[in-house]
């Protein structure tokens, strides 16, 4: 990462290990996780993105199973088949940066995101 966007104090041995980012001015934590069944259960999470979630083995297992870990999760994938994420019924929203509101985005289909 470039020094200009790393806070004080910051040793790249010390806070930058493997799947975890510790930022040592508030003590967040950046942590990854391997795709698998399990993902993301456990702890309590502010957030949880699930990078490339159209592709992943077990993307519906791991979806459900984060419900009650965080209430912000977010999913994202370049385009593929998309047979697993409409199923998950995740709400796709896209944040206007002139009003200030979410919008809910549409699929070719013509389906809202709400449904």
């Amino acid at each position: 990462m470039p020094a200009w966007i790393l806070p004080p104090k910051f040793d790249n041995k010390k806070h930058r290990q493997k799947l975890k980012l510790v930022n040592p001015a508030n003590a967040n934590l950046i942590s990854g996780d391997t795709m698998n069944p399990n993902f993301g259960r456990g702890a309590r999470k502010t957030a949880i993105l699930f990078d490339e979630l159209g592709f992943w083995d077990y993307a519906k297992d791991a979806w459900e199973g984060t419900a009650d870990s965080t209430e912000c999760r977010i999913a994202n994938s370049t385009p593929t088949d998309m047979t697993t994420m409409p199923n998950l019924k995740i709400r796709v929203l896209m944040f206007c940066l002139c009003c200030g509101n979410f919008i809910p985005l549409k699929h070719k289909n013509g389906m809202t995101t709400k449904n």
